[in-house]
């Protein structure tokens, strides 16, 4: 039904892929299996195209590499960052080599839970994001942003999105080693619980707890990958320990487009289901939804 996908499976030129994922662990949450396998797949054949080794290999070996490790010990590192968000505080992860996956997934925790976006410090009406990330030893934003993506950042200047997509507000998201300083003047009532990511392995240092991501020899995208698995459970089960989704359905939705009014109108009908024993009519539903909005 949309022309742009039609055009790009319609075209003899493109070759596309199918990378099933299985049921979604958090319904409609593609930050899960669907990104990880979107990173691994291009990841491994730009990988093969540098001469970092055979593509399918990768894959096989990220396969292993998940089959071997055993996230329990995330558990006490879930319980503890729940309870410093339930006592009104606030968590600055920091690392050193494994920026690009600690922003990912701190700022995906946003859009997904509806909770507040990372804040900009030139905005002062912005709330209160529960985290967010420092790179420690840059001297100031424009070096961290440069150094997570190892280049200067390319942003949109145009007139027409007033702003929202330019050098100056991505300035504004001070992600140096500032960042712990101008935190703490901002909000003088929370305290601020580091979160250390940093060497190769890499090493997970939080609210008195440590554990070394067992990688070492593995190729960097692999380490990535495996460390974005790790805080995508753990920011995952932080926010159903918090009550943000039951089941695996997320009761937290911002009805703010037409995919989510639907995904709305389905979760009220489940739930309706569920708490009544009686049907709710699809139409019924959405007529709900817009009665609320």
């Amino acid at each position: 039904m949309v022309d742009r996908s039609r055009e790009v499976l319609e075209n003899r030129k493109v070759r596309s892929y199918y990378l099933p994922t299985g049921p979604m662990a958090l319904a409609g949450s593609t930050r899960l299996q669907a990104t990880t396998a979107q990173m691994l797949i291009p990841g491994a054949a730009l990988s093969e195209a540098l001469g970092h080794g055979v593509a399918l290999d990768l894959v096989d070996m990220f396969r292993g590499m998940l089959h071997a490790h055993n996230p329990e010990f995330l558990a006490p590192y879930i319980e503890a960052e729940a309870n410093i968000y339930d006592s009104g505080n606030q968590v600055l992860y920091q690392t050193d080599a494994y920026g690009i996956t600690l922003l990912t997934d701190t700022t995906e925790r946003a859009p997904t839970f509806s909770l507040a976006p990372f804040e900009n410090r030139y905005r002062e009406k912005d709330a209160a994001s529960l985290c967010y990330l420092s790179l420690p030893g840059t001297r100031d934003s424009e070096s961290a942003w440069e150094r997570l993506l190892h280049r200067p950042p390319r942003t949109l200047e145009w007139p027409e999105l007033a702003g929202k997509a330019s050098l100056k507000n991505l300035l504004g998201h001070d992600i140096s080693s500032k960042a712990p300083e101008w935190r703490r003047r901002r909000h003088p009532q929370c305290k601020q619980y580091p979160y250390l990511v940093y060497g190769l392995e890499p090493k997970l240092e939080f609210a008195g707890l440590s554990h070394s991501l067992e990688c070492q020899g593995f190729p960097l995208l692999l380490r990535h990958l495996l460390l974005k698995c790790c805080l995508n459970l753990q920011s995952t089960l932080v926010m159903g320990r918090r009550g943000l989704f039951e089941s695996n359905l997320m009761t937290r939705v911002k009805p703010s487009n037409f995919k989510l009014i639907d995904r709305a109108a389905r979760h009220a009908q489940y739930f309706h289901q569920q708490n009544t024993g009686e049907d709710l009519a699809y139409d019924s539903a959405v007529k709900q939804v817009f009665d609320e909005l």
